[in-house]
């Protein structure tokens, strides 16, 4: 019986130090393009996230926004435009901005070649909180 006790103290600590670490890194990664506290609360200071590109003319238009919470005075939105290679994702393009309690960017236009996989990856960030969200992949 003793080490059964043992055994579950064990499995409580892991799980209670699993929590403890995510919860201070205050990211999440959202499995969508995009982020609604409202409908899904999650982030404390992230209010919505979106990202988004579409693929024309053999150039890729990529798109995304960052709204902080009433009260947040601080966003940083970072977009990476993504090509699939060997299996991994890899970053061709960066673009970067900051803002007050919102912060948005269009039409960050970048070259794709065909018989390709692209998604748009998006750093959202409010105050001290970083939301990532994930456009659908698109082939070309």
């Amino acid at each position: 019986m003793r080490k059964g006790k043992g055994l579950l103290l064990s499995v409580l600590i892991v799980c209670l130090l699993s929590t403890k670490i995510s919860y201070c890194n205050e990211i999440y990664e959202i499995d969508s393009n995009s982020y609604n506290n409202a409908i899904s609360p999650l982030a404390k200071y992230v209010d919505s996230a979106y990202c988004d590109f579409y693929i024309s003319g053999g150039y890729a238009y990529c798109e995304g926004s960052v709204d902080g919470v009433s009260g947040v005075t601080s966003t940083k939105l970072v977009l990476k435009f993504q090509v699939l290679n060997s299996g991994e994702w890899k970053t061709i393009c960066t673009w970067s901005k900051t803002g007050g309690n919102s912060c948005s960017m269009r039409d960050k236009k970048q070259v794709v070649t065909k018989g390709h996989s692209y998604r748009l990856y998006c750093e959202a960030t409010a105050k001290t909180e970083t939301v990532i969200v994930k456009s659908v992949t698109r082939n070309y």
